[in-house]
């Protein structure tokens, strides 16, 4: 139940900053945000990229973003 809270609160958060800044972050970045560890940052947006809320590519480190933002790169 923890976990479910957890992902509801965290996904809406980083989608509403997402949104609001329409830009790409890494883990850290969000973590930072949040003030949660990666691990547990992580975990939330392999959730959310399962259900197509954010995409994730490679420069360097990973980035996240809305899977609408970039769609047509």
């Amino acid at each position: 139940m923890l976990l479910v809270t957890l992902i509801k609160v965290s996904g809406s958060k980083i989608k509403q900053h997402m949104v609001e800044t329409s830009k790409a972050y890494s883990v850290k970045d969000i973590s930072e945000y949040l003030d949660l560890k990666d691990s547990t940052t992580l975990g939330v947006l392999d959730i959310m990229g399962a259900f197509g809320i954010v995409e994730k590519r490679k420069n360097g480190v990973y980035y996240y973003f809305l899977t609408d933002t970039y769609s047509e790169e």
